[in-house]
């Protein structure tokens, strides 16, 4: 692989200390909800990412704003049908800032777990705009990078599940892990609830996230952290504070 992550970067501190946890309650899901509304941009971000899960029928996406402290915001999320459909939306996606600027979307990672062919090609025809992510079930690492098949020259990054949804449900929510992640105030029900139930799972000798449904919008939330650590260990990024 051209790089790994060190686990210390999903595995520390906080995320490492409270691994038999039951996961965040309702109530602190919901205590993540900030004062900015869905479709606003609270800060004037370093950055603007884009993340998507891939359905049968249909694509989840959200977009996070990244302070320079690493604090991060949820700005806008949705649905589509089309795979296609994720680089117009992304690409089309713009917010104002408090202090007049208007900021886009600058990497995004889609999952391709599901459809590989199509998000593969999607991702190559963005040259460099968005990546295809692919989930580990290993017990060890966080983000690693490879070639696609087929697709030369256009990365592929696998993504740890343990670590990452140590790092979302754990840390950053029931934790309340610094540098905060904040949902839009307005957030409805049903991006709400991707994040509720979530819940490491004793089984087989090794520990698993259960299985929730209709949890997308959380996975598109996990692959915006991931494409954040490739645009740091690419050196086109840094923050003011370690991102955890």
């Amino acid at each position: 692989t051209a790089y790994e992550i060190s686990t210390r970067d999903w595995s520390s501190d906080v995320c490492s200390s409270d691994l038999k946890s039951s996961g965040p309650s309702d109530a602190e899901v919901l205590a993540c909800r900030g004062q900015h509304l869905c479709g606003s941009c609270p800060i004037d971000p370093l950055i603007i990412t884009f993340g998507a899960d891939i359905g049968q029928d249909t694509q989840h996406w959200a977009a996070v704003a990244w302070a320079e402290n690493g604090t991060s915001f949820v700005v806008d999320y949705g649905t589509t049908t089309g795979i296609e459909d994720l680089e117009r939306i992304a690409t089309s996606l713009e917010f104002a800032t408090p202090t007049g600027r208007t900021v886009k979307v600058t990497n995004g990672m889609l999952d391709s777990g599901y459809n590989t062919g199509a998000v593969y090609s999607l991702c190559w025809k963005t040259q460099g705009f968005l990546y295809p992510a692919k989930g580990s079930n290993a017990n060890i690492g966080t983000v690693s990078e490879s070639i696609c098949k087929d697709y030369a020259a256009l990365p592929l990054y696998t993504v740890n599940e343990w670590w990452s949804k140590v790092w979302l449900f754990n840390g950053k929510i029931k934790n309340r892990q610094a540098p905060y992640l904040w949902f839009p105030k307005d957030s409805d029900e049903p991006f709400l609830r991707a994040f509720m139930g979530q819940r490491p799972e004793e089984k087989k000798g090794r520990r698993e996230w259960r299985k929730v449904a209709n949890d997308h919008w959380a996975d598109a939330v996990r692959l915006n952290h991931a494409i954040i650590h490739r645009l740091i260990l690419s050196d086109a990024i840094s923050f003011t504070a370690e991102i955890k």
